[in-house]
């Protein structure tokens, strides 16, 4: 289903093909149909391998809460920007816990470097850290930090996260 399987995925780095959108509209409308067609991925994904009634694999409580941890505990930026952290995946945790939700595949490492743009395909790379009983709001919240760490017009930004609920 328009996947590229295959060794090398050729194209430009999504992350790249945001950034050109900043100055030229023409890309900008590309990157946010772009947007769409990974949020329809992320969810075909979803539906296709939710297992209700199934636990959630430990790896996403044990990642979360060592990424929360260490953030909390870096020199100089835990005071500007981390503070709180640990406490905040603790809840974070318990609430997704208490929220029964149906584990599912996750890519694990949805980040812009892995996504590639070869003229309208989307292609993935570094399954890695791929997990079947994991949660796809795990993928989206990578994609959601990413953009939240970018530096674009706020429009933009908006218009790209709407692109990824609209798939």
């Amino acid at each position: 289903h328009n996947l590229i399987c295959i060794q090398f995925v050729p194209g430009l780095r999504m992350s790249d093909l945001i950034y050109q959108g900043r100055r030229n509209r023409v890309i900008r409308q590309e990157a946010i149909r772009l947007m769409t067609v990974l949020g329809a991925l992320m969810k075909t994904f979803y539906e296709g391998t939710v297992s209700p009634g199934c636990e959630t694999a430990a790896f996403l409580f044990e990642y979360l809460t060592y990424c929360s941890d260490r953030l909390d505990r870096m020199p100089v930026f835990k005071h500007l920007f981390f503070r709180g952290y640990s406490e905040s995946g603790e809840r974070l945790i318990e609430e997704f816990r208490a929220s029964d939700v149906s584990p599912s595949f996750t890519h694990g490492d949805m980040v812009f470097r892995n996504i590639h743009i070869d003229g309208h395909q989307v292609g993935l790379i570094d399954f890695a850290n791929t997990n079947f009983k994991s949660h796809i709001l795990n993928d989206v919240y990578n994609i959601w930090f990413a953009l939240a760490n970018m530096i674009l017009p706020t429009d933009y930004r908006h218009h790209l996260i709407q692109g990824l609920k609209n798939g």
